[in-house]
C-alpha cells in the first residue's frame, strides 16, 4: 500500500511539473537537472555506499522507486526549489523556500525508509537529510549562476595577444 502511495504521488509531481509555467529557460532546466543528476545520483550515492551509511532494499520494486527517486523526483524538487529562488525577491522568503525545500526533501527520505527502500545508519540520517538537500541546492544554484554567466558573454572570450 505504501509504495502505491509513493508512485501515485511520483507521478503527480511529474504531472504536475509539466504543467506548471517555469520561470526557467529550456536549457537552463536540462543544467540543472544533469547537474542534480551528477551530484545526487553519483557523488552522494557514492559516498554514502561506500560508508555504508546507506543501505539500499535489494527487491526490484524498491529499486526501481529509488533509481525514480533519484533519477527523475529530486531533480523536479531542486528545479522547483531553484525557480522560486530565481522568482522571489526577499531574503527570508529565499530561506524559507530552501528550509521548505529541506522539509520536503527530508519527508521524501523519512517516506522511503519506513517504507523500507532504503535505510541510514542512525546517527547519519536526520543530518545528512538535512545537509544534503542544502548542499544539493547551493551547487546547483552555483552552477545554474555560472552557466548564466557564460551565457551571457555569449562563450567564453579569447585571449587577444
Amino acid at each position: 500500500m505504501g509504495n502505491i502511495l509513493l508512485i501515485t504521488f511520483y507521478i503527480l509531481t511529474i504531472i504536475t511539473f509539466f504543467v506548471i509555467k517555469r520561470k526557467l529557460q529550456m536549457f537552463e532546466t536540462i543544467f540543472c537537472w544533469l547537474i542534480v543528476l551528477l551530484l545526487h545520483g553519483v557523488y552522494f550515492m557514492i559516498i554514502t555506499l561506500n560508508y555504508q551509511l546507506l543501505i539500499p532494499s535489494p527487491r526490484l520494486p524498491d529499486i526501481i522507486l529509488r533509481i525514480i527517486y533519484q533519477q527523475v523526483i529530486t531533480p523536479i524538487i531542486v528545479i522547483w526549489a531553484m525557480e522560486q529562488l530565481i522568482k522571489i525577491r526577499g531574503l527570508l522568503y529565499k530561506t524559507l523556500s530552501i528550509c521548505m525545500f529541506s522539509i520536503f526533501h527530508m519527508v521524501l527520505k523519512f517516506c522511503m525508509q519506513n517504507l523500507g527502500i532504503v535505510q541510514y545508519s542512525e546517527q547519519w540520517r536526520v543530518s545528512w537529510s538535512c545537509l544534503e538537500s542544502i548542499l544539493l541546492l547551493i551547487c546547483t544554484g552555483v552552477a545554474l549562476l555560472l552557466y548564466r554567466l557564460v551565457m551571457r558573454k555569449e562563450g567564453i572570450p579569447f585571449e587577444s595577444s
